[in-house]
């Protein structure tokens, strides 16, 4: 390889932020800037890229502020093929910034069907394109058309890229887990002090469900355990801690309060929403939830929790598996099974030993195999791969 340093443009188009964007900004905080210098390229100014100024990198935006255009501003539901105009607008602002940055890869960073445009925008200027595949295909439609332009793909568990492969199995895949960094978990305080920033009472036996307020990701099956943990020990107190993807809606928080009423435990459950302190969230919880419905591409809550010590009860679907395993690092119940939720749950509760050995277990793995330094070094392994293969001058300098 030669000794100059690439530039990376990173194009992120999320109008929220999630684990994908967390992720982003923890790769482009870890790379190696004697070797690549990383640029990210957002569509237009939103509140969540605020955070993306936290790792070092070069800001730019296509379009400097919301344009009329923008599907943002049509609401929910835009006009027929305002979707289109966008992405065609959109492009030709992407080829100008490609243009003036020469980067030597474009990394997308969340794949999507419709990004054909953009990358075949990049393709044409010679450039290493590498889409990042984060979503099951239950969940995403996966498009041959967009990942066979795409010179490398990256997926974020070993499901997913089996999926990736039925799809376009001669394409160069690589399985790469997400990087967290762990400090972000590692409350510097003790449990008390975590409960009383939350105020929650020293006494309490904390559940946390943690995850988007969206019907699939299973805060109704943890309700629906509460009955029976309740009955079984009443300091038990569920927290749902996530933001809807609408907040002008409050569709699911309405419908989930409701339920924790219907089932007569009302006042067991506290909906926290948006957490900026996830530190002193996991470390006031006693057992992590994470009962997604439908599987999750990587699974980021259980090893979120896993830096902080917790112990995680999981849905067995997805890539969750591959994170958890049974009775080493978590518990694994089946799709919905709010019964089994409330019997690992008790089980944790009599055998205090169990839930501190499965949470120091998984902060073990964790460690090993899911840090953000891990995730860096083998995503600019891979960079050097293909950069290697296809001996593409632009992007370098000296």
């Amino acid at each position: 390889m030669s000794c100059t340093i690439k530039r990376v443009l990173y194009i992120d188009k999320s109008r929220i932020y999630g684990g994908a964007e967390e992720c982003l900004i923890a790769l482009a905080s870890d790379l190696d800037r004697a070797r690549f210098i990383p640029t990210i390229c957002l569509d237009y100014p939103m509140q969540h890229h605020r955070f993306f100024e936290t790792s070092g990198a070069d800001v730019v935006y296509r379009v400097p502020h919301t344009p009329m255009w923008a599907k943002d501003r049509w609401g929910k539901y835009p006009p027929l093929g305002i979707g289109h105009l966008e992405r065609l607008l959109l492009a030709r602002r992407l080829h100008v910034i490609l243009q003036h940055h020469r980067p030597a890869i474009v990394h997308y960073n969340l794949y999507r069907h419709t990004a054909y445009l953009d990358l075949w925008v990049a393709r044409r200027l010679g450039t290493v394109v590498i889409s990042h595949v984060r979503s099951l295909a239950s969940q995403a439609l996966l498009s041959r058309k967009v990942l066979a332009n795409s010179d490398g793909i990256i997926c974020t568990s070993d499901i997913v890229r089996r999926e990736v492969e039925l799809v376009y199995p001669e394409g160069l895949i690589r399985s790469i887990y997400d990087g967290v960094n762990c400090d972000r978990y590692r409350y510097h305080g003790t449990r008390e002090e975590a409960k009383q920033s939350l105020n929650l009472r020293s006494d309490t036996f904390i559940l946390s469900s943690v995850a988007m307020l969206d019907p699939r990701k299973g805060h109704d099956v943890a309700i629906r355990a509460m009955p029976k943990i309740v009955k079984h020990n009443p300091s038990v107190i569920l927290i749902i801690a996530g933001g809807e993807p609408d907040t002008s809606q409050g569709k699911e928080t309405r419908r989930l309060r409701a339920l924790a009423e219907t089932n007569g435990i009302g006042a067991y459950v506290r909906f926290l929403g948006h957490c900026s302190d996830m530190a002193a969230l996991y470390t006031a919880t006693d057992v992590v939830l994470a009962l997604s419905s439908d599987g999750e591409a990587f699974g980021r809550v259980p090893v979120e929790a896993a830096c902080a010590q917790r112990p995680v009860i999981a849905t067995g679907l997805g890539a969750t598996p591959e994170i958890v395993e049974p009775d080493f690092s978590g518990i694994l119940v089946a799709r919905r099974d709010s019964g089994a939720v409330a019997d690992a749950v008790m089980r944790l509760c009599a055998q205090p030993e169990t839930a501190t050995r499965l949470g120091r277990q998984a902060a073990e793995k964790v460690a090993a195999l899911f840090n953000s330094r891990v995730h860096a070094d083998k995503v600019q392994a891979f960079y050097e791969e293909l950069l290697q293969k296809h001996q593409r001058p632009p992007g370098s300098r000296s």
